[in-house]
């Protein structure tokens, strides 16, 4: 929406045909999936990257997916583990949040992402979800916002169901942001730029609202911090040499206003 949809200069976040939401990153690649073997998920591929819970479906979830076996059948024959094979299949039998959350659990990270991929494809309301999946883990956060976009959630909403107390939740607010058309001003007071990934976010939002470089540096602010929690390896240096280049901004410019 408002964006390079190749991902050149900065996040693009889209909602495909079946309602998923898709996000495609500055490195140009697409973030998560819909293939279920791989064990990407159907809340689409705005869910950062994380390499615990990124992994292909253990092979008893499997054979459940391929067989059609119910969520509570596979469950008293295979180990919950980590949780996405739980969850993904729930999402192939349409098992409700609640009952699923009940059964696969969200003691984990992974398990709270999972959850949310639930909600998503159940199109379960953002505060429901949240009741149910939890947010006391930065990808909770983050996955409660892939919810909160695909819901059509405001910004402030979003921030206040969601939560932004870490680097990943105010990752997922910016990304709300984006998909809301929120100016950056209002992004930055909603979403906070405590973190290296939000002053990141911060950076994507001025991309997708066309905000100057020097107004961007200005809002955003600049640190040595690397964000890396959340599906991205940057540091808010490099995002602001993002802007520069979506903006055309001169090199001695950029130089000045982004540092060396």
């Amino acid at each position: 929406q408002g964006c390079d949809s190749t991902g050149r200069f900065g996040a693009c976040v889209c909602i495909d045909s079946d309602g998923g939401i898709i996000i495609v990153g500055a490195d140009g690649g697409v973030d998560g999936g819909k293939d279920a073997a791989g064990g990407g998920g159907d809340a689409g591929g705005l869910l950062p990257a994380d390499p615990m819970c990124d992994q292909p479906i253990d092979g008893c979830w499997q054979t459940c997916i391929n067989n059609g076996t119910s969520t509570s059948s596979c469950q008293s024959s295979c180990t919950i583990g980590n949780g996405i094979g739980c969850y993904q299949l729930c999402i192939h039998n349409g098992t409700s949040t609640s009952s699923c959350q009940s059964t696969c659990g969200t003691s984990t990270a992974c398990g709270q992402r999972g959850c949310y991929e639930v909600s998503a494809a159940n199109g379960t309301s953002t505060s429901s979800a949240q009741s149910t999946c939890g947010t006391s883990t930065g990808l909770g956060q983050f996955a409660c916002y892939t919810v909160a976009i695909k819901n059509a959630t405001s910004t402030s909403s979003g921030e206040s169901t969601c939560g932004t107390s870490t680097a990943c939740g105010q990752r997922g607010c910016y990304a709300l942001c984006i998909a809301n058309k929120t100016s950056t001003s209002s992004c930055q007071s909603t979403c906070g730029t405590s973190t290296a990934c939000g002053k990141v976010g911060c950076y994507d939002a001025c991309i997708a609202n066309g905000t100057s470089t020097s107004s961007c540096e200005s809002t955003c602010g600049l640190s040595p911090d690397v964000c890396s929690e959340c599906g991205t390896t940057e540091t808010p240096k490099d995002a602001c040499y993002r802007v520069c280049a979506a903006n055309g901004t001169s090199t001695s410019s950029c130089a000045s206003t982004c540092g060396t």
